[in-house]
């Protein structure tokens, strides 16, 4: 349950537990009070997610799009200095 919450703290929640990215596109301001719950006999989250979402009154849309990644080829550890 969040209280006050703007929709990029639902965002951010989703993208935490599915593992990818998740885009906001509803064009939402301010904050909201929501509630996401699921069955907790399904462990696939994301097959549930959108039935969950749906009872929020939102619609989630699976599609693939290029994303900027950053690639750190090394690390050095920091000198004393």
């Amino acid at each position: 349950m969040c209280v006050g919450t703007p929709v990029l703290g639902l965002v951010n929640a989703l993208s935490n537990m599915l593992g990818s990215p998740v885009v906001d596109k509803t064009g939402l301001l301010g904050n909201y009070d929501f509630t996401l719950a699921w069955e907790t006999g399904n462990p696939d989250f994301a097959a549930v997610l959108p039935e969950a979402l749906d009872g929020m009154g939102l619609k989630v849309d699976v599609k693939r799009s290029p994303t900027d990644v950053i690639v750190v080829d090394g690390a050095e550890r920091a000198s004393q200095n």
